[in-house]
């Protein structure tokens, strides 16, 4: 089986408190190269799939400046999340052995990717997904270089890249849209688990039955207490502030992830907690959600979050 795509992580900040799992279910996928850029440091083994390749977050500032002119905006490692459709252009040299390339969050805790990402679908598609926590590339000049393209009424590269404001153009901008106007095959299934990051408990709708996650050798299955079970590609665990990380062990075959925490228990114990709440717990984990969001709207408001939408607004009206 072919190495099938190396994943393009640009990370720069506080080591994630569970970037142990992450790398644990990364590692576990050994057909997929994951590197990561950063001044961290960040420990793997010297055989690892996952490679550390050590820049600093200025560094990679003025490549990117170097490539597109000092009047695009960059200010914080976030905004990255706008250069990830031009990864394929910005880390060429680094990619350019592989047939894919893509992107992917450390917030992830990975299953058996082969089982979702198979060399048939690879062959027969130009894009694998479209979400900015994983999406993948042909690595070819046609799709290195597609968030070029403009289209009316969408959010191209020139706007992204010149606010200071987060555009999500890895998810709402040109390469979004390139399937539908430019014919590119994608391939798209929901394969994940994208936990709410409004909700305490894994569930969407007041009245759900909760629902828990297991990593077992490597597979990942969405479970609840009715007998629901099936496998996913990863886990997404968006802004959570997560507890337990450091009490699973590196030769762990088998954890349990629910609520706010990873835990290695019996399947009593796991029952009990789903049938119990932590009402202090919630009330900390609803806070810190009230206060990042509350922090987000004030980020967008003073990086030109309502400049820039009246100027879309704008730009959808003329085009």
């Amino acid at each position: 089986m072919r190495n099938k795509a190396v994943l393009i992580i640009p990370y720069f900040g506080n080591i994630p408190d569970y970037f142990n799992l992450w790398l644990k279910s990364a590692e576990a996928n050994c057909e997929f190269n994951f590197y990561i850029y950063t001044d961290l440091a960040l420990k793997v083994n010297k055989n690892s799939n996952v490679k550390i390749k050590y820049m600093t977050f200025d560094f990679i500032k003025q490549k990117i400046k170097r490539m597109f002119g000092n009047s695009v905006k960059i200010n914080s490692p976030y905004k990255l999340c706008d250069y990830k459709p031009a990864y394929g252009d910005i880390f060429y040299d680094d990619i350019k052995e592989f047939d894919f390339w893509g992107f992917c969050d450390i917030d992830l805790i990975f299953g058996y990717l082969s089982h979702f990402i198979t060399d048939d679908i690879l062959d027969k598609n130009e894009k694998v997904f479209y979400h900015g926590h994983f999406s993948l590339f042909k690595n070819t000049p046609t799709m290195n270089r597609l968030y070029l393209r403009k289209y009316n009424g969408v959010c191209d590269y020139n706007i992204a890249f010149h606010t200071n404001y987060c555009c999500h153009f890895d998810e709402d901008g040109t390469v979004a849209y390139a399937p539908k106007y430019d014919n590119i095959s994608l391939y798209f299934d929901w394969l994940f688990y994208d936990v709410p990051c409004c909700s305490y408990e894994f569930t969407t709708l007041a009245g759900d039955t909760e629902r828990y996650v297991v990593w077992d050798n490597g597979k990942l299955f969405v479970r609840d207490v009715t007998g629901l079970n099936y496998e996913v590609m990863y886990v997404h665990l968006q802004k959570r502030k997560m507890l337990g990380w450091q009490n699973i062990t590196d030769d762990c075959e088998h954890f349990y992830i629910l609520r706010n925490y990873f835990i290695v228990c019996k399947k009593d114990e796991l029952i009990f907690r789903l049938n119990s709440v932590d009402v202090e717990q919630r009330k900390i984990f609803m806070d810190r959600y009230h206060k990042l969001r509350r922090k987000q709207v004030f980020n967008n408001i003073m990086s030109g979050a309502i400049k820039m939408r009246i100027n879309r607004l704008l730009f959808k009206i003329r085009n």
